[in-house]
């Protein structure tokens, strides 16, 4: 008796364990195309892309706030307009305001990625793109609040820059913008 019992504990001790590695651990399981996305200006999980009309955006938020108190603001730099929806910022050129939103930021899952993610994790699935790593900055993370530590991974396309932002090793919020105006 204790010899099969011995057994099916092992076995059920074999398929936890195995139930337990379906989780993203090699750029095989990684299923977005980011290069595709990037070309279309796009973050797939967000309605709104690259070039999309800012009175559109502001149309959809404003209608969005009166039936749901969604959080929705617009505030204006020297030379830059941000949109301030709660999960996500789009920002615009105020001298450039026909061309549409030129930088939109997510502070939810975006490209597949969820927020806490760690950047090795992130990193082993970028897989074979080329990007560039740096410290958080002014420059590349002028969009968060006061002076946070962490990381940026950037990746180039032809027309839009798709860019990861950590905080303490976590994902805290995902970019594509046109490096032609930023």
């Amino acid at each position: 008796m204790k010899k099969i019992l011995s057994i099916l504990l092992v076995f059920v001790l074999i398929f936890s364990f195995a139930a337990c590695s379906n989780a993203k651990t090699s750029s095989d399981d990684y299923d977005i195309d980011i290069e595709y996305y990037a070309n279309l200006g796009k973050i797939p999980e967000c309605e709104y892309a690259i070039g999309t009309s800012v009175e559109e955006i502001k149309d959809w938020f404003e209608a969005e706030s009166e039936s749901s108190e969604a959080p929705y603001s617009v505030i204006e730099g020297k030379s830059d307009v941000l949109i301030q929806t709660g999960n996500y910022d789009f920002y615009y050129k105020k001298a450039n305001e026909d061309d549409g939103v030129t930088y939109i930021i997510s502070y939810e899952n975006a490209f597949g990625f969820d927020i806490g993610d760690v950047v090795v994790s992130v990193k082993e699935q970028l897989g074979s793109f080329d990007f560039t790593e740096e410290a958080i900055n002014e420059d590349n993370a002028f969009f968060l609040f006061g002076s946070p530590e962490g990381k940026v991974i950037t990746l180039e396309f032809e027309r839009y820059n798709v860019m990861f932002v950590f905080e303490e090793n976590a994902l805290c919020a995902t970019a594509i913008y046109d490096n032609s105006v930023w």
